[in-house]
C-alpha cells in the first residue's frame, strides 16, 4: 500500500520502511524480496528500485487486501444514533470515511448504504465520540486505520487508492461505477 501511494518509499531505509508501515523490518525485506521475485520491483541500478506494471501491483493489492489486511482491521459493526453522516465532525487526524461515504465525497456519485471509517482512536473512544450502538446489522463498519502520516490523504476521507479498493470489492454496480471514477480522478494520473 504504501509503495504505491507514495513511491519514494520504494528506495528509502527498511527502519523508514518498517516505521512508516508499522511492520517489523524483517517483513520488509520479505516483500520487498516477493516483489522483486513477482517483477513488481526491478532494479534500476545498484540502488535504486523501480515499481514494474503498477496497474497490476494495485490490482493484486486490491484482492489481497480484501482478503487477507482487511478481516483484521474490523472493529465491529454499529448502528449511528443520527442519520446526517456528512456532517458528523470527525477528527481527522485520526478517523476518515473509506468505502461509500468516501466515494460520495471524493465524486459526489453514491448515496452510501454502507458507512466505512477508518480509525486510530481505540474502538472505545471512538463509540462514545460518535455515539454508535454496536449492531451486528448496523449501517456503519469500523475499522483500524493500518497506515501512519505517510499514506494520509488531505480531507475527510482515506486516501483515493484505498476507497478505490473498498468500492471495488464490493459486488455492487454504483460503487464499482464510483471506483472507476476515482481511478481515472485520482489514481491513473499517478500511475
Amino acid at each position: 500500500y504504501l509503495f504505491l501511494v507514495d513511491t519514494t518509499y520504494i528506495n528509502k531505509p527498511y527502519r523508514a520502511i518498517a516505521d512508516a508501515t508499522g511492520t517489523a523490518l524483517g517483513n520488509v525485506n520479505h516483500v520487498i524480496r516477493g516483489l522483486l521475485e513477482l517483477n513488481f520491483l526491478v532494479r534500476k541500478n545498484k540502488k535504486e528500485l523501480l515499481i514494474n506494471n503498477k496497474r497490476a501491483l494495485l490490482d493484486k493489492w486490491v484482492t489481497a487486501y480484501e482478503e487477507k489486511l482487511k478481516p483484521t482491521l474490523h472493529l465491529g459493526a454499529f448502528r449511528l444514533t443520527r442519520k446526517d453522516w456528512q456532517n458528523i465532525n470527525l477528527n481527522t487526524e485520526e478517523t476518515v470515511w473509506g468505502g461509500e461515504p468516501a466515494g460520495d465525497l471524493l465524486t459526489h456519485h453514491l448515496r452510501p448504504e454502507i458507512l466505512t471509517l477508518y480509525t486510530g482512536a481505540t474502538k472505545t473512544d471512538i463509540m462514545t465520540q460518535l455515539r454508535l450502538i454496536p449492531n451486528g446489522k448496523g449501517e456503519l463498519r469500523l475499522y483500524r486505520k493500518f497506515w501512519s502520516d505517510p499514506a494520509d490523504y488531505e480531507g475527510k476521507t482515506a486516501h483515493p487508492l484505498l476507497v478505490y479498493a473498498d468500492l471495488m470489492n464490493t459486488n455492487e454496480k454504483r460503487c464499482r461505477e464510483t471506483a472507476q471514477m476515482i481511478y481515472e480522478q485520482y489514481i491513473d494520473p499517478e500511475l
